[in-house]
């Protein structure tokens, strides 16, 4: 299997659904914490638990929410690419 190129863009307040389930049963997770570890939280009960990024990256089957770090990082994106795109406008030689 090859090895990804970057790491997996997690933020703080992901919810992760994991390939395999939790003993309470519970196949949901919320990302609590960044690093070259990841602290994470059992939706069903509650359970903290630290595990390497690549780790993660292997069990991980999607994405069920976004954190709101994300929304704001494409919304400031979204936000200079106008701005970018009024600067060029106005630099443009009328017609």
């Amino acid at each position: 299997m090859a090895r990804q190129t970057e790491p997996l863009e997690l933020v703080v307040g992901d919810v992760l659904e994991l390939r395999k389930p939790h003993p309470c049963g519970s196949l949901t997770w919320t990302v609590t914490g960044l690093g070259a570890d990841i602290r994470m939280k059992c939706d069903g009960c509650g359970r903290r638990v630290l595990l390497p990024r690549r780790t993660v990256e292997k069990r991980m089957k999607r994405f069920i929410a976004r954190g709101p770090a994300v929304e704001l990082a494409r919304q400031l994106l979204e936000e200079e690419s106008q701005a970018d795109e009024a600067l060029a406008n106005r630099g443009a030689p009328a017609k």
